[in-house]
């Protein structure tokens, strides 16, 4: 399966301390290959929303600064204005919100049960990291909307003047006389009480409901989707590429499954621009041959389990069905790696791939050269690496640890293991009403 980006709640499980995902080491060019398509956008990125909500909680807090901290020491203004409307979303009886891609929702509704009100303890163990703000923020920031210090930008401007227009609040960016100046004034009380006391504070029905329906994920209207569609499209001031896959997602019409973006990317490369095109061939030759070394290292996880995490080695890798058609792809992708010039030039670390997996002579050499790979990969994780998945048997056989095994193999996997943020893309244009 394509390494699929978590909603984070109830657990932060990045902070696993043996390291639960890339397995074989193939993330680190992947995300640099994304970041040549789509520097902005990550596919932790949910709802298009967020980034108003953002661009609304800067004015909010604008007369803090990133130093003031709540009674927790932690926690500063913009992260206490997170927390309030999160707690809207899970209180509000009249908004939309039904927790649909909203980080932090699942932990937060259970907070809010246990102990009545959220905070740095009863949220996201790294909410600068993986509540909206922090997985917003590389966009926020490469198109203008925020500066690294959480202040208003240009496009931020332009963001919060589009929702108080079409929210009825005008007055709130200015502070102006009027319904926009008394919801505004209203938020900063809260925010205020929020930092005095470490968490956010009880509040009326009608507070949680208005704030709610204000910032719901669904919401934007008319004007603040036009501003919203700018800046996505933006993506960064000096980006030229995730412009014209914008392009090519509205020519398409619909949005993308994961399952669809390899054949969508391919699509585009033969109408692409001559630097998005040598990306693009770039990243189909990589995820070519990722996609049979990871199907074959997960062929070990699942023999190991099935035997009750006994012990497997090269005979019982070759006796799998559909491991010689394996062996054969991982030949052929490692060769079309090997041609792949742009890729070795900006990668030139994924010649090591390449000659571990160019000529593996049979089912019993890719066992040796997989096992060996994970080995190296797990050693050499920051930041003092990571314990093995694989336990060492007799002979050339390993035990897959039970954390790690895989019981049922995936059937009909896309083309590609990694997501290159497309599906994350173009979920933002339908969000918009650009894309069905």
């Amino acid at each position: 399966m394509p390494l699929r980006p978590p909603v984070l709640s109830e657990l932060d499980p990045v902070l696993e301390s043996e390291g639960s995902i890339d397995p074989l080491g193939l993330q680190a060019v992947y995300e640099r290959l994304a970041d040549k398509i789509l520097p902005a956008v990550t596919v932790r990125m949910s709802r298009p929303r967020f980034l108003t909500a953002m661009a609304v909680g800067a004015r909010i807090c604008d007369g803090w600064d990133e130093e003031d901290l709540a009674a927790d020491g932690i926690s500063p203004a913009w992260i206490v204005f997170e927390w309030f409307v999160i707690e809207s979303f899970v209180r509000s009886k009249t908004a939309a919100t039904e927790g649909e891609r909203i980080a932090g929702i699942l932990k937060a509704r259970r907070a809010i049960r246990e102990h009545g009100h959220l905070s740095a303890n009863a949220y996201l163990k790294t909410p600068k990291v993986f509540g909206f703000s922090g997985i917003f923020k590389r966009l926020a920031v490469a198109a203008g909307v925020l500066t690294d210090d959480f202040s208003l930008d240009d496009a931020g401007f332009n963001l919060v003047r589009a929702w108080e227009e079409d929210r009825g609040l005008v007055g709130f960016l200015d502070a102006r006389e009027g319904v926009g100046a008394t919801f505004r004034t209203k938020m900063q009380s809260a925010v205020r009480q929020g930092m005095e006391r470490g968490g956010t504070t009880n509040q009326s029905g009608t507070f949680w409901d208005e704030l709610a329906s204000h910032l719901e994920p669904g919401g934007a209207g008319r004007k603040e989707k036009a501003v919203l569609y700018d800046v996505i499209r933006s993506g960064s001031r000096r980006d030229q590429t995730t412009r014209e896959l914008v392009q090519h997602l509205e020519s398409r019409g619909a949005s993308l499954g994961w399952h669809e973006e390899a054949s969508f990317l391919r699509s585009v490369t033969a109408k692409a621009s001559e630097d998005l095109r040598s990306t693009l061939a770039a990243i189909d030759a990589y995820e070519v041959l990722c996609r049979p070394v990871t199907d074959s290292f997960n062929v070990i996880r699942h023999l190991s389990s099935v035997t009750s995490h006994g012990p497997v080695g090269p005979r019982e890798f070759a006796g799998h069905k559909g491991i010689s058609a394996l062996v054969t792809r991982t030949r052929d992708g490692a060769e079309l790696v090997g041609h792949s010039q742009k890729l070795l030039e900006w990668e030139p670390g994924v010649r090591e791939l390449v000659d571990q997996f160019r000529e593996p002579h049979g089912p019993g050499e890719l066992f040796e050269r997989l096992v060996t790979r994970h080995e190296k990969a797990q050693r050499e994780k920051p930041p003092h690496g990571k314990r093995s998945w694989l336990e060492r048997s007799r002979g050339s056989a390993v035990i897959v640890r039970p954390a790690y095994g895989l019981a049922e193999l995936g059937q009909d996997l896309p083309p590609y293991v990694h997501d290159y943020r497309t599906p994350t893309l173009s979920r933002f244009l339908s969000d918009l009403g650009r894309i069905s």
